[in-house]
């Protein structure tokens, strides 16, 4: 659970939910407090699809297709770098999935299965401004001018 504290309201509630925590030894709980950094801006997400479109119609894509590629070529790592626990924490998972059928997983596989699990939706503004700079250099490298308007 998270709670963003914007109130002594949010504070009273968040002391409640600590407060009526069950906790033991083999099931410890963690809080952390940190700054709120905010996740990525509409304007951001408006930016991605409009870019997506752009690329879907130069290259014969569609934008759906684009948005899956792209994940797991760029998303994946900026996870793995910014949200290790995260990363893992799926990798194992996807990992152990493998293991269960008897195949071996490449990297490249569970990177697919990765940006499956994963959202742009769960970046922050400057994890999301590392993506688009990131898909602005894939783009460019095709030969596609993006807009920034």
């Amino acid at each position: 659970m998270n709670i963003t504290l914007r109130s002594q309201l949010d504070v009273n509630r968040a002391i409640e939910c600590v407060q009526n925590a069950t906790v033991s030894a083999d099931k410890p709980l963690e809080v952390v407090i940190r700054p709120y950094k905010r996740k990525r801006s509409l304007e951001q997400n408006k930016l991605y699809w409009k870019w997506l479109g752009i690329i879907a119609e130069e290259t014969g894509n569609d934008s759906d297709s684009l948005h899956f590629k792209l994940k797991a070529e760029f998303l994946v790592s900026i996870v793995r770098a910014s949200n290790p626990g995260r990363y893992y924490e799926h990798k194992h998972r996807i990992a152990k999935m493998y293991e269960r059928s008897g195949e071996h997983a490449s990297s490249a596989a569970v990177n697919v299965h990765l940006a499956d699990v994963l959202s742009t939706g769960d970046l922050k503004v400057k994890q999301f401004t590392d993506y688009l700079d990131r898909i602005e250099r894939f783009a460019a490298g095709l030969g596609i001018k993006l807009t920034k308007e």
